[in-house]
């Protein structure tokens, strides 16, 4: 049972698999993991807190968002939009994801036909008012809410983000449905009708989940204060993730994200690859000194324009199913089988999954699973393999070896994406690998891609809750301004200041010394369709900014030609109190303080491998591969001709 001392703090992390938690109190952190219950992802939550005693913080990450919108489990939405555009959600973008694809099924649409309403009022596209808003119009649409059984609205009008004064009026007339209302000029106040639509809908459709999940983990938390990760790497007050709880959709990755900055950090390395594999997904990230945002994600086959850690995700993890396609070939993934049933191995599933593929490669310790609070067979493992190995015309051991390759090809291509194909080299970053079965595949994957360094850190297999537990309290917000090089610097000045009162106020620090503020320009070329994101808000340096940034990520740029100011962003954050330092043992700095005993395990054959047990071994020891680290949260492979070394951050790094 893990107990935290007085004035204890924790994050958590809602997995597909397992719930991981990270406690932290003067004498460092620790973790463990329970299965999580995706009927209900709160009793998991709740039930590991159970464990803990004098808890003052929580950090939590959360899937809700994330998989109400997968699993099309949210709130029924309408949407309010102006006269002429209510078919805005049908007509879309004119890209399609496959181009030559005659026969392509799209996602069904946010808000269903009977649920999209037009009320007349028009903006000019400088934010001049050309009709007002017809109120006795949006009371027709008031009364038709319930009878259609909405149950949110979300209101999206033309150019609101220049001037929110209609959005602001038709927001309290539709209020008074008792339905929650989400409006674009508070969701996303910029450019582009549809992207904004989008995040309104989600939003909306979002709210009153996520409002009902926080509402029974506050019951259960009692006086413990509570903070809410969001996608853009910091945490949030939970009565602002009731109000936008878009900005929690990937919030669980953003937590492994921040933890492989603190790991980089420790280290002192400036370029890292961050490999984070789960129960149900591999997340990876590149970043040379902290990591990217962008607004160019996509949820499904939907735009996400809200502020994103960049990060690239494949459906391969440890519950990933392996099956015998239609063309005869062996495929892994993307479906997982969860929590429940879960692989193989647990006793209640029937397919073979990565993680039944470890127990036949003897990777894995059946009794040392989550730190002996999982049951695990390898004798079930087995025979789920087994039985598609007889299918495939393979000895288990050769399919075992297979379900392996295959998963880690998803991931291989995952992270040549995200460096190579943006002008990266592999070769010349450190690749940080966390999850509960990264650490199992990292060295392999290094090898293939060239990568000199893998660095494991503490508590991998929760690596995503310490990140949590690291995170600053932050406010990203934006405003347009639409301006051209021309423009007035004071305007931006301005536009900052006004926007830094508002985050002022979503923290709950207003005169606090402690408040970081940076500011941000969105600027592009005339004529150009998407901008880039730069620091600062000196137009000159600004401008000189953009157009290196521009030759760096597209080979050209041109500084002769004029640019456009397209909004104002403002990043405010409120730094945490960090975790404190791991407790790394002190010994004689040989790794047999560590030893258990010996494993067999299967590496291009049958091999002899070190069993060691992680937390006892002393910095500064090196340990030799093949071996075999065990610990609460995950299990680490270092194979033949590796050698890892104990770092005192408590990083193993592996070279």
């Amino acid at each position: 049972m893990a107990e935290a001392l007085d004035g204890g703090r924790a994050a958590v992390d809602t997995g597909g698999t397992f719930t991981d938690f990270v406690v932290a109190d003067p004498a460092g952190w620790r973790a463990f993991k329970i299965p999580s219950t995706p009927a209900d992802p709160a009793r998991a939550v709740l039930q590991g807190l159970s464990e803990l005693t004098n808890l003052t913080d929580l950090v939590h990450g959360s899937t809700v968002a994330t998989n109400a919108v997968l699993e099309g489990k949210t709130a029924r939405t309408a949407l309010v939009t102006t006269r002429g555009f209510r078919d805005l959600l049908f007509l879309g973008r004119q890209a399609r994801p496959s181009l030559y694809d005659l026969d392509q099924t799209r996602s069904p649409r946010l808000a269903p036909d009977r649920l999209c309403f037009e009320v007349a009022e028009r903006l000019a596209a400088d934010g001049q008012v050309l009709r007002e808003l017809d109120t006795a119009g949006l009371n027709r649409i008031l009364s038709h809410l319930r009878s259609r059984k909405a149950e949110a609205v979300a209101v999206c009008f033309l150019f609101s983000f220049l001037r929110n004064r209609h959005e602001k009026a038709a927001g309290k007339i539709l209020a008074a449905s008792g339905l929650p209302v989400s409006l674009s000029s508070d969701v996303l106040p910029q450019q582009r009708e549809y992207e904004r639509a989008v995040a309104t809908l989600l939003n909306a459709s979002l709210t009153p989940v996520m409002k009902g999940y926080l509402q029974r983990l506050r019951q259960g938390l009692g006086k413990t204060s509570l903070r809410i990760m969001q996608s853009s790497g910091g945490s949030i007050q939970p009565g602002h993730a009731a109000r936008f709880p878009i900005h929690t959709v990937l919030s669980g990755p953003a937590g492994g994200l921040v933890g492989g900055t603190w790991a980089a950090r420790a280290l002192g390395l400036s370029r890292v690859i961050t490999f984070d594999m789960g129960g149900t997904s591999t997340d990876v990230a590149a970043f040379e000194g902290k990591p990217d945002l962008t607004t160019e994600a996509r949820l499904l086959d939907r735009p996400l324009s809200i502020p994103v850690l960049d990060i690239h995700t494949v459906g391969a993890g440890g519950g990933s199913i392996a099956r015998q396609d239609p063309g005869g070939a062996l495929r892994v993934g993307p479906i997982s089988a969860g929590a429940e049933p879960g692989p193989a191995c647990y006793g209640r599933g029937q397919l073979p999954t990565v993680t039944d593929a470890h127990l036949v490669l003897g990777w894995i310790d059946p009794d040392r699973m989550a730190g002996g609070r999982v049951r695990a067979s390898r004798d079930a493992a087995l025979e789920a393999v087994s039985r598609l190995a007889s299918r495939l015309n393979l000895s288990p051991l050769k399919l075992a070896e297979g379900i392996v390759q295959v998963a880690e090809a998803s991931m291989t291509g995952a992270i040549w994406r995200i460096t190579c194909e943006r002008g990266r080299d592999p070769r010349q970053f450190g690749l940080i690998s966390f999850g509960g079965a990264g650490p199992l595949h990292a060295c392999s994957l290094a090898e293939q891609l060239r990568i000199p360094q893998v660095i494991i850190p503490p508590v991998p297999g929760a690596f995503s809750a310490f990140g949590m537990l690291q995170s600053d309290t932050v406010i990203h917000s934006r405003k347009a301004v639409l301006r051209r090089g021309g423009c007035r610097e004071g305007d931006l000045i301005r536009a900052a200041a006004d926007l830094g009162k508002r985050n002022r106020r979503e923290i709950g620090s207003i005169g606090s010394a402690l408040l970081l503020e940076e500011p941000e320009l969105q600027i592009r070329y005339r004529g150009q369709s998407y901008e880039l994101t730069i620091p600062g808000l000196d137009l000159r340096q600004c401008a000189a900014s953009f157009h290196l940034a521009h030759q760096q990520l597209y080979g050209h740029s041109d500084p002769n030609r004029e640019i456009e100011v397209v909004s104002v962003g403002l990043r405010s954050s409120l730094p945490s109190r960090a975790a404190g330092s791991h407790p790394v043992p002190a010994g004689s700095g040989k790794a047999s303080d560590a030893r258990i005993g010996d494993r067999r395990i299967w590496w291009n054959g049958w091999k002899q491998a070190a069993y060691l047990e992680r937390d006892r071994l002393p910095a500064g020891c090196r340990i030799k591969g093949p071996a075999i680290l065990v610990e609460e949260t995950s299990t680490c492979l270092i194979p033949p001709g590796r050698t890892g070394q104990v770092d005192p951050s408590g990083c193993i790094v592996i070279t």
